[in-house]
């Protein structure tokens, strides 16, 4: 059920790769319905700390190429 509605979001919201949507489900989800919630759960908070972080990040940085280039390792670390 949950892969038809990962599917059903990324064909109306027109994701370019919906593939990556799909892929992403059924990493979080696990044979075991306990420890799925709280994967789910946790997927979602560690997402939602690394956008406000990126987020911190670019605004401190700016538009410095420079910058933007040696703060790339780390960012993709």
């Amino acid at each position: 059920m949950a892969l038809a509605l990962s599917v059903a979001i990324a064909k109306l919201s027109g994701i370019e790769h919906a593939f990556w949507v799909v892929l992403a489900t059924l990493t979080v989800l696990r044979s075991n319905v306990v420890t799925t919630g709280s994967t789910a759960l946790t997927a979602v908070a560690g997402t939602v700390a690394g956008f406000f972080l990126a987020t911190a990040a670019h605004l401190a940085i700016g538009n410095h190429p420079t910058l933007l280039w040696a703060s790339l390792p780390l960012a993709v670390f």
